[in-house]
């Protein structure tokens, strides 16, 4: 997976616990959020969102998905000793069935884990749900940061 930029190093950044939560979205849709905190106990560094992250069941190897910036910011300065969450999204039919007006190609089912990008490695997300379903494209995950 392509890193996105930036100047933030995986290793610099401390894992806090992830909670989950239902959202709202179209009709015929079920939405769910996970909102990693992370702590940077580094030096300040810029933050640049990823277009892709891996994502993977419990037991199967992490695969590239398209995401959708669900801010306004492409990139953020993360001081040293700020603390920030990373907020994924996703959503799928509500009846787990296809549905021809979100066609997807390509599947992945039973997603429990996130890989998400950083200039330097990669931060392995427990997601502590389990995404019934999520498409490489069109991209039905998002991804942002609230500090």
């Amino acid at each position: 997976m392509r890193q996105p930029g930036g100047t933030c190093s995986a290793s610099q950044f401390v894992l806090g616990t992830s909670q989950h939560s239902y959202g709202f979205g179209t009709f015929g849709t079920t939405v769910e959020f996970v909102t990693q905190p992370l702590r940077n106990a580094g030096g300040n560094c810029v933050l640049r969102l990823p277009e892709m992250i891996g994502v993977a069941s419990a037991s199967g190897p992490f695969e590239a998905v398209r995401v959708e910036n669900a801010g306004t910011a492409t990139s953020y300065t993360i001081h040293s000793g700020q603390s920030l969450s990373v907020v994924l999204g996703a959503w799928w039919p509500v009846n787990k069935q296809p549905d021809p007006r979100y066609p997807c190609a390509g599947a992945l089912s039973d997603v429990t884990r996130a890989e998400f990008p950083l200039a330097s490695g990669s931060t392995k997300i427990d997601l502590g749900t389990t995404y019934y379903e999520v498409c490489p494209a069109p991209p039905t995950m998002s991804v942002t940061i609230e500090s």
